[in-house]
């Protein structure tokens, strides 16, 4: 995997503690324990739970999350004896399902070994379910904190267990860095009950949903890149067999597309998801019906730019062009890719009903001020650091990356067959008025 070296201004993702953290601290009653500086677990909060929409952090995060908050004493004479303290009273006042301790940079440089305390740990009380993720933020961004935490939970807490007809493990959402995670798996879920399958996400069903890894009869991964070597992971211990589908479905389109390769990928026929897709496209596109008016009056087929990661600029980007008939004249990935999956994601942007955009890679958030200054766009869908050259370059602005610090998300989504409709309502409503 390569990895970003050179220093970002206002990076767009969090360190790999971050992925990681996030990734443990949103499956309930799973309990993340930093083993980590004094400033990392405030930082992940406050620079990356909140910037996701305000929408905070799991049962246990935030400002409660357990930490050994590591100084210069630690590093001097090592933070071992601190991570036994720290686990031992977390045990005592906290009641969780699984405890997971997460390394940061400060004892993976000093060599703390953090296996050893979890034995002694195991050793003292064999029913402690206590796993250990060395996620120090030089080792990645949040999407590769977002893959450890996932192989972690693979190779140290799930085990086989019987296959389970129609279960489909979903991966490559990660909460927090995907900014609308939790109405996107919500939704995803949805899809594949309603076409007569079940949906693991991991998130929102607790640990259970983790055993649940080994049982699934496929896994999908919906990103070019983050979450296929987790998926690689469980085919080879588990023999579970994975597809990308390499973006989130926006709209009625794609999101067939992504139930016509579920379908194919676990034998189905045809006839066994033409229920489903027939009854979601037809409120879609009646939906999209309803609007085509104020579409018209108000976004007759104008140019757009998107600055996202490259699972959401892919859905994003093939919606607005290949439903809506707006002009994609610039794509910017932010989520720095691996090269080896980038022209993967080129294909995805080249293959559109119109032109195909420019597509550029670049996280550096000065970077992408100048390029964005160099075109011409009507509407410009990011994150919440473009708004106001957005506005001074008077173009309509919906944040839909991270960082998003102007507007709250809940469970707000634009992945599936009602993504679409949502998209269009915010678009819209940022220039609503008299026609």
């Amino acid at each position: 995997m390569t990895v970003q070296k050179e220093s970002l201004d206002s990076s767009r993702y969090s360190c790999a503690l971050g992925g990681a953290y996030a990734t443990i601290a949103n499956i309930e009653r799973a309990i993340p324990i930093l083993h980590s500086g004094t400033g990392c677990g405030f930082a992940q909060t406050f620079g990356y739970s909140y910037a996701a929409g305000f929408q905070g952090v799991g049962t246990i995060g935030g400002c409660n999350t357990p930490s050994t908050n590591l100084s210069e004493k630690e590093v001097v004479f090592g933070g071992e004896n601190r991570l036994k303290e720290q686990i031992n009273a977390t045990l005592d006042i906290i009641d969780g399902d699984l405890f997971v301790v997460i390394s940061g940079c400060i004892p993976s440089m000093i060599g703390d070994d953090v296996e050893a305390v979890i034995k002694e740990t195991k050793r003292e009380n064999r029913r402690v379910p206590l796993i250990s993720i060395k996620a120090p933020g030089f080792s990645g961004n949040s999407y590769t904190g977002y893959e450890l935490a996932l192989n972690a939970l693979i190779d140290q807490f799930v085990r086989k267990t019987k296959t389970k007809k129609g279960l489909v493990n979903i991966l490559g959402i990660v909460p927090n860095q995907h900014i609308f995670w939790k109405g996107d798996v919500a939704e995803i879920k949805r899809i594949l009950e309603k076409a007569g399958l079940k949906a693991n996400v991991l998130f929102g069903e607790g640990i259970e949903a983790v055993k649940k890894l080994s049982s699934a009869e496929l896994t999908v991964v919906l990103s070019p890149w983050t979450g296929i070597e987790p998926a690689k992971k469980l085919k080879e211990r588990f023999g579970i067999p994975y597809v990308v589908f390499p973006r989130v479905p926006v709209g009625p389109r794609d999101t067939t597309s992504f139930l016509h390769l579920v379908g194919t990928s676990l034998g189905l026929s045809a006839g066994a998801l033409t229920d489903a897709i027939r009854e979601e496209e037809k409120a879609a596109y009646r939906q999209l019906d309803i609007a085509y008016d104020i579409l018209l009056f108000k976004f007759p087929s104008l140019p757009f730019a998107v600055v996202a990661d490259s699972s959401y600029a892919l859905g994003i980007t093939r919606y607005l062009t290949d439903e809506l008939g707006q002009i994609p004249v610039l794509v910017i990935i932010t989520d720095n890719p691996p090269d080896e999956y980038r022209d993967v994601i080129l294909g995805g942007l080249s293959k559109l009903s119109s032109t195909s955009p420019k597509v550029i890679f670049e996280a550096d958030s000065y970077n992408i001020e100048n390029i964005l200054k160099r075109e011409n766009f009507a509407i410009l869908l990011g994150s919440s650091m473009e708004k106001y050259l957005a506005l001074d370059m008077k173009a309509v602005y919906l944040s839909v990356s991270f960082p998003a610090f102007d507007r709250l998300i809940l469970d707000s989504s634009y992945a599936g067959y009602k993504g679409g409709t949502a998209l269009i309502e915010d678009i819209v409503n940022l220039v609503s008025g008299p026609i």
